[in-house]
């Protein structure tokens, strides 16, 4: 979509004595994000809020108290005033309704959730967020996937985490959408640079330079490499990012073509017993669990207006992202009941190797199995957008309208091999291979579909609001060993939404909206469907029924203004999910299970943004999301690891809270500025939340917890400064992350069925030199 997702972005600047703007799906496509930045400098009048736009003209976009719905913005800078490792670090700090969970224990791999719902490198999990750069969808076609790791932080020049179904924002838009900007030349001219070191012997090295040559013409290059060695046993992590733009100006538009580049190789061992924690909280259950990361992204654009009120837009790119992981996991097979001296799977049925032997059992195929993956993915996709602004009726109007086609394909192959673990609990291989465990699948997706958009003055307080996308798209399996995983899936729906908003007091505005989206079954979701075959994600697929679409749908009420110094937003939010697809435990396995389709699911809530400043000195912000997430109907889950299951099910009733997702979170933020020193201090408190494979909410929850975060800057000089930053600063001792698993044979104890936690990092410093920020 050249709605966000390939809109040659131009920004602009408009003042409006708004909130923090909140806009929902109807206009993010005609002006793609709106929004003040989350620590916008506000006095009596508010600092000019920024417009990514796709359809405005400088000094033609849309009125932000016209736009219903809820948007958060943060700038270069405000990302310049905090070490964070990567975006979703920053998000959870700084901006409201954003809870993270380190499932894989990586800061890189870490999964970002709003209003419920969920973006995460991790296949298994209910994708329900979109996200872009530049325009261009990132989410993995494979699995929807989101590898943060593979978005260059130093080159984000701004952020637009807009909340809410969101149909314009294309498919997996079901809580919201996240789109990223990146910088320029015209925008960042010169050099800037940073070196940081602290915990865990961890080293970032970047830079980047920009500029301009003929005032037509600008350039803008930079690189990050940044490792380190983890807090936990065995848990190093490398990641190098490079990213690069070119663009030029003429007098009737801009043409620009970048460039990213990202190579990995992060060790996320994941969760661990509790039993084992309580003893050392940096211990590790088996490993290597190893992502590395390959991406090549390419994006050119173009904008060319048509006249005073028009504009053309149209964005062509090609994205090949490789994933390699190899995880270290408890065995499924086992010494043969019969007869004795050979591999058996769990249905003591003969292992068989890749050459079709019996595989004899011996201490070298006692416990471990290495399961390895190649995924390799290719997309390529463009769109093309016209939008006016001539008034419709004698009133105003701002009218989009435009088209995309993506297609993407994608090759996925998966063995695992015997082996035994080390005194370290690290997989050994013997070298043996299991016929039944080699996959090679074929995925190809085809995308297409049409969007409109239209915001109309009613009258000088009063803007209504209407758009819709028709999408179709195709998944074509083929299974490259036999035809078991064939399959042909073919998806179509038209998603339409509605808002209004009215202008109740100069300081004041409110807005009403109603909006749908969707999101089609994943190649990996398709293959992986059957609950009488469960599957090693993502190392298994099996020839399974076919899942149903999943729609969302969101209404959203709201009041927002300013104040002298600050601004403040109240809403509140329900979106009804029918045919939400979830990954269902299953098996003797932490991570093996199945996808299913569950009638409804719910999640409703309010969010409360404040933010304000006090002269030149002092700043603050404070957000709270009380959020209920609930299945909708009752139905059996399959949790052959929860200690109450009768016959490996647990009985789910409706009104039951989704696992993984606290109720109340509830952001604190201070910043101070005298003279050439600043100190900030950032909390945030998260209450409890059940574990993945307690759907039914039969066990005690992970507990709550405070965390708070502070840093010291001192200015150098006009060009450079040193930064101490402390995360975690009371040494806290939680975890955002649980599931249920079976600890005993690993560690060699009885068996037993135990909560499985992934501890948060303790107290961590780092010392940063900033050059050019």
């Amino acid at each position: 979509m050249l709605n966000p997702s390939f809109a040659d972005i131009d920004r602009m600047t408009v003042r409006h004595p708004s909130s923090r703007i909140v806009f929902l799906s109807s206009v993010a496509i005609a002006q793609c994000c709106v929004g003040g930045s989350a620590n916008a400098d506000t006095a009596n009048s508010l600092s000019p809020v920024t417009v990514i736009g796709v359809t405005a003209l400088p000094g033609s976009s849309v009125p932000l108290d016209r736009l219903p719905g809820n948007n958060q913005s943060a700038s270069a800078a405000d990302l310049a005033s905090r070490y964070t490792l990567d975006t979703t670090e920053f998000l959870a700090r700084k901006m409201g309704g954003v809870f993270t969970s380190d499932a894989q224990g990586n800061p890189l791999q870490r999964e970002l959730q709003v209003r419920g719902f969920v973006a995460s490198p991790l296949l298994g999990l209910p994708q329900g967020l979109s996200v872009y750069q530049d325009g261009v969808r990132i989410n993995e076609p494979f699995g929807d996937t989101v590898a943060w790791a593979l978005i260059p932080e130093f080159a984000i020049d701004g952020i637009d985490l807009l909340s809410g179904s969101n149909a314009l924002f294309g498919l997996n838009t079901l809580g919201g959408a996240l789109v990223l900007h990146t910088k320029n030349g015209f925008t960042h001219d010169g050099l800037a640079g940073e070196v940081v070191y602290g915990s865990a012997r961890r080293l970032t090295i970047e830079s980047n330079v920009g500029g301009t040559t003929g005032g037509e013409n600008a350039y803008f290059i930079g690189a990050s490499h940044s490792e380190d060695d983890g807090w936990r046993d065995f848990s190093p992590t490398r990641a190098t990012q490079v990213f690069a733009d070119a663009r030029r100006r003429y007098a009737a538009g801009e043409t620009s073509l970048s460039l990213t580049y990202v190579d990995t190789d992060l060790i996320g061992n994941g969760p661990a017993p509790d039993s084992l924690l309580a003893v050392d909280r940096r211990a590790i259950f088996t490993r290597p669990d190893q992502t590395k990361n390959k991406l090549w992204l390419i994006s050119a654009g173009t904008t060319y207006r048509l006249g005073a009120a028009s504009r053309l837009t149209a964005r062509l790119y090609e994205r090949q992202s490789d994933i390699a992981t190899l995880n270290g996991d408890e065995s499924p097979y086992d010494e043969c009941t019969t007869p004795l001296a050979l591999v058996c799977n769990g249905d003591n049925e003969i292992a068989l190797d890749q050459r079709g032997n019996a595989i004899a059992f011996t201490s070298q195929v006692d416990g471990a199995a290495l399961n390895r993956s190649v995924t390799e993915q290719l997309g390529r996709g463009v769109a093309i957008q016209w939008t006016t602004t001539s008034p419709l009726y004698g009133r105003g109007s701002y009218f989009a309208i435009g088209a995309n086609i993506d297609r993407s394909h994608g090759n996925f192959q998966s063995n695992t091999e015997l082996g035994a673990f080390d005194a370290t609990r690290a997989a050994i291989g013997s070298g043996f291979l299991t016929e039944d465990s080699a996959v090679e699948l074929s995925a190809a997706t085809n995308s297409d579909s049409v969007f409109f958009s239209e915001t109309w003055s009613a009258s000088l307080r009063t803007a209504i609001t209407l758009s819709g996308r028709y999408f179709r798209q195709s998944v074509e399996l083929r299974d490259q060993i036999g035809t078991a995983l064939n399959g042909n899936h073919r998806y179509s729906r038209f998603s339409p939404s509605v808002g209004v908003t009215q202008q109740l007091h100069n300081q004041v505005n409110a807005y009403l909206s109603y909006a749908e989206s969707n999101r089609t079954p994943s190649p990996v979701e398709l293959t992986c469907a059957n609950p009488d075959d469960p599957c090693r994600l993502p190392n298994a697929f099996l020839s399974d029924p076919p899942l149903r679409q999943v729609i969302a749908k969101t209404i959203e009420i709201g009041l927002r203004g300013n104040w002298t110094g600050g601004r403040w937003h109240l809403g509140a939010f329900d979106t009804a999910n029918r045919d939400d697809i979830i990954f269902v435990s299953a098996g003797a396995l932490t991570n093996e299970g199945y996808f299913k389709n569950v009638k409804a699911t719910e999640r409703q809530g309010v969010e409360v943004l404040l933010n304000g400043k006090t002269a030149k000195h002092f700043s603050w912000s404070f957000s709270y999301t009380f959020l209920d997430a609930t299945f909708q109907d009752d139905l059996q889950i399959a949790s052959a690891n929860h200690p109450l299951a009768v016959n490996g099910e647990i009985s789910v009733r409706r009104g039951d809270r989704l696992p993984s997702t606290p109720r109340h979170l509830l952001k604190l933020g201070f910043d101070w500025t005298l003279g050439d020193w600043t100190a900030a201090v950032d909390a945030h408190y998260a209450s409890s939340q059940y574990a993945r494979g307690d759907e039914a909410n039969l066990l005690t929850p992970l507990s709550s917890f405070v965390v708070a975060n502070a840093q010291v800057r001192h200015r150098l000089s006009t060009s450079a400064s040193l930064t101490l930053s402390v995360q975690n600063i009371f040494n806290r001792d939680y975890a955002t992350f649980a599931t249920l698993g079976q600890s005993g044979d690993v560690l060699k104890t009885p068996p037993t069925l135990e909560r499985f936690s992934t501890p948060a990092a303790p107290r961590s410093m780092w010392l940063s030199v900033n050059i050019g920020h």
